[in-house]
């Protein structure tokens, strides 16, 4: 049922997506829609959804827990509801749920609640490690210190930020990179 789900849910989203930035690239178009089936974002959407009290499965207690706690768990049992739907109510029925449940909607709001998670998302889509935020500088009293941070993927220092504490500065350098990403028509 996920590969069917999966399917599915691609080729809606793809239709979304395609519909929302008529101006957008093909590169772009198959990046934001990475991003809003990533594994990651889609087991939000199920806990957000409150799915995972839908799923049966053999164990109970804490083995469950950490069963229904797992990404991989998550997003599968997502993608394994669309399927079941496509085949039981058929292709605008499903359309309707995908809709619901407001998934391009989550998406770009993590856009602007979560930069450093989404430059993360990113760089793995492409294959390569996390981001890595070095500190550039410290700077100022100790009650008024500023820190500079720098983040790099794959090697390349992409952006810079500061702020009042190390959290905030790189906060600030992912999202320098997310907008830099995004002028260059890669994001």
């Amino acid at each position: 049922m996920e590969f069917l789900g999966d399917a599915v849910l691609e080729l809606v989203l793809s239709h979304k997506l395609y519909e929302a930035f008529p101006e957008a690239s093909e590169g772009e178009l198959t990046k934001k829609r990475a991003f809003a089936v990533s594994r990651e974002h889609l087991a939000r959407v199920c806990v957000r959804q409150k799915f995972e009290d839908l799923m049966v499965t053999g164990y109970t207690g804490n083995a469950q827990e950490i069963l229904l706690s797992r990404t991989s768990v998550l997003s599968n049992l997502f993608e394994a509801i669309i399927g079941a739907i496509y085949l039981d109510s058929g292709f605008p029925e499903v359309q309707d749920f995908i809709s619901s449940c407001k998934i391009l909607d989550i998406a770009f709001e993590q856009i602007v609640s979560d930069p450093k998670g989404l430059l993360q998302e990113f760089a793995q889509s492409l294959g390569f490690p996390p981001p890595i935020y070095k500190l550039i500088s410290k700077e100022g009293p100790d009650h008024e210190l500023r820190f500079k941070i720098g983040v790099e993927i794959n090697g390349t220092l992409l952006s810079e930020g500061t702020g009042p504490s190390k959290k905030t500065a790189q906060t600030a350098a992912a999202k320098s990179a997310l907008e830099l990403l995004g002028k260059a028509k890669t994001l």
